[in-house]
C-alpha cells in the first residue's frame, strides 16, 4: 500500500524547528543539497522530510541529482509541493520498485492554454487521451502524471516530453492512482499494483503516522 501524507503550510511550523526534528545525518544531506533554500520553499523543503521520518523512515538520506532516497531501508518515497501544502507517498517493504508523486492545484490551469501545452508536452497518446476528455483537470492528470513519471525514474524534468504516461500504464511498466483531495490533484506511479490512500496530518512528529 503506498501511504500518502500531506501537510498545509499552516502545519508546518518554523525552518528550525523542522530542521532540529530531523536526524542529524538527514539534516547534514539536506543542507548540502539546498545550499540557498530560504522562506517558504526552505519549509516546504524540510517539512517533506518531517513527513517522510514521521511515517517511520530510517537509513541515511543520500541525494542523486537532486533525488532523495535512503541507503539502507526498504522503503521508498516520493516528495512533492505546491505553495499551499507538502506532500510526501511512502511504499514500505519495497525491494525492487521506485515511486513517483506528483501534486497540483485544480484551478492551475485557469487563463493557461493547455491545448498549446499538450501540443508541445504529450505524446500522441496523451494528447489523443486529452481529447476524449476535453476538461481541464484531463489535462492536469495527464500533468500529474507525467511529472510523476519523471520523479519516478529520476531523470529530472528534461524527461517530460518522453514520458508517454499511456503506453506505459498500457504495457504494464508503470501503474497509475490519481486522487483528489480538496482542491488538489495527487498522482502517483510505480511498478507494481499498490492501492494508494491519503491523509492530513495535523502535527509533526515521529509516532503520529506510524
Amino acid at each position: 500500500m503506498i501511504q500518502i501524507f500531506g501537510a498545509r503550510l499552516s502545519v508546518l511550523q518554523n525552518s528550525e524547528k523542522l530542521r532540529s526534528s530531523l536526524p542529524c545525518q538527514w539534516r547534514a544531506a539536506w543542507s548540502e543539497a539546498h545550499p540557498h533554500a530560504k522562506g517558504e520553499a526552505e519549509r516546504l523543503s524540510l517539512g517533506g522530510l518531517s513527513l517522510l521520518y514521521s511515517s517511520g523512515a530510517e537509513g541515511e538520506l543520500l541525494y542523486e541529482n537532486g533525488k532523495p532516497r535512503l541507503d539502507g531501508s526498504e522503503i521508498k518515497f516520493s516528495i512533492s509541493h505546491t505553495r499551499e501544502a507538502v506532500f510526501c507517498a511512502v511504499l514500505k517493504n519495497a525491494e525492487a520498485t521506485e515511486i513517483g508523486l506528483d501534486v497540483e492545484l485544480l484551478h492551475r490551469t485557469e487563463h493557461t492554454d493547455t491545448e498549446r501545452l499538450a501540443r508541445r508536452w504529450f505524446s500522441p497518446l496523451e494528447q489523443e487521451a486529452l481529447k476524449k476528455e476535453g476538461s481541464a483537470a484531463a489535462f492536469l492528470e495527464i500533468w500529474t502524471r507525467k511529472e510523476a513519471t519523471v520523479k519516478h525514474s529520476g531523470v529530472g524534468l528534461s524527461g517530460l516530453r518522453a514520458a508517454d504516461t499511456v503506453g506505459l500504464q498500457e504495457t504494464g511498466r508503470l501503474f497509475y492512482q490519481t486522487l483528489r483531495q480538496d482542491e488538489f490533484l495527487i498522482s502517483v506511479c510505480c511498478e507494481q499494483h499498490a492501492q494508494a490512500t491519503f491523509s492530513w496530518v495535523s502535527t509533526l512528529n515521529k509516532s503520529y503516522l506510524q
